[in-house]
């Protein structure tokens, strides 16, 4: 059984600049993983399993270029990849559209599977951005 909770943050501009920070990672490992299994399925007619875009995100965040990505919480890109995935199967059995690229401007929000804690009764810990109220 999994439990969702929807709460409203009040972030410290410190703390906003870490979400800005988490959301756009978040979006950019989405992105990446939509265009490569696009490219993938155009070019070869090989599809990527969910499997394989999550060790080619570790591949990103040991590479230069990409190292940025280590600054943002590993469960939390894994979770975007992971919403990927279960867009394609819901797309594969005709329940929705084909998967879209993420946009800056649209709804944001972020999965932990764990490690988010409630503090003080009014407060969340969340990884990589701290106590928020």
């Amino acid at each position: 059984m999994f439990k969702a909770t929807k709460v409203r943050l009040y972030p410290t501009s410190a703390q906003r600049r870490a979400l800005a920070f988490q959301f756009g990672a978040m979006r950019w490992a989405y992105n990446f993983a939509l265009h490569w299994r696009r490219e993938a399925w155009a070019e070869r007619g090989e599809r990527i399993s969910k499997r394989m875009t999550l060790d080619r995100l570790v591949e990103l965040k040991a590479a230069e270029e990409t190292a940025w990505l280590k600054e943002a919480d590993s469960q939390a890109l894994q979770q975007s990849v992971i919403h990927l995935d279960d867009a394609f199967q819901r797309f594969f059995k005709e329940l929705g559209r084909y998967p879209r690229f993420k946009s800056k401007h649209c709804k944001q929000s972020m999965s932990y599977p764990q490690r988010v804690k409630v503090v003080e009764g009014r407060a969340l810990y969340l990884p990589k951005v701290g106590v928020v109220k």
